[in-house]
């Protein structure tokens, strides 16, 4: 039903009825804008809250192509996110995810926070809540063309087609692939 909404009228609805959380989002990430310089958003629709989300991304948290003169130019941007078990189990039961094995990943040994205990002399806590699945999520062009014989349009346009693929970073499980175009296109 969101989609029907256009224009500045539309927009507002969204972000003050619908996306109730936006503008505390915006708030955190322009906070985060004075040290860093910069902030990525990623508006996705959130099957289990049925309604779409603009989330703030961490700048540390894109991996953009290195040789890519720009994020619009990068033949791939990724986004990494923790997910806690609770959450990856849903998605999967839900059909968001693929049902596959996950490894978890001990966030208490991220690099900068490892450095940055190891300065301090911190002993990291070892409780489960540091425990959670690293998620990868590349926005890239694939030829899928053998695998998907019923891609058509690659055929007409002779080249890769645009996708978004997730996977644990730990085990290297794919959890989803999903096509970034229209057949239109």
């Amino acid at each position: 039903a969101f989609l029907g909404y256009v224009g500045e009228t539309g927009i507002n609805y969204m972000v003050t009825d619908v996306m109730t959380g936006y503008r505390d989002d915006k708030r955190q990430a322009l906070t985060s804008m004075v040290g860093t310089g910069q902030f990525f958003s990623k508006v996705v629709f959130d099957r289990a809250k049925n309604k779409p989300t603009a989330n703030w991304i961490r700048t540390e948290d894109i991996i953009i192509d290195p040789n890519a003169t720009s994020v619009y130019d990068a033949e791939r941007v990724t986004h990494q996110y923790f997910v806690n078990p609770r959450i990856a189990h849903e998605k999967m039961r839900m059909g968001e995810w693929k049902d596959v094995a996950l490894e978890q990943y001990d966030i208490s040994n991220a690099v900068v926070k490892k450095k940055s205990n190891d300065k301090l002399g911190l002993i990291p806590n070892q409780d489960d809540s540091n425990k959670q699945y690293c998620i990868h999520e590349c926005q890239t062009y694939l030829d899928l063309n053998d695998v998907d014989s019923n891609n058509t349009n690659y055929a007409k346009h002779g080249r890769q087609l645009p996708y978004i693929v997730a996977k644990d970073k730990e085990s290297n499980n794919i959890v989803g692939l999903w096509r970034n175009w229209n057949i239109n296109d």
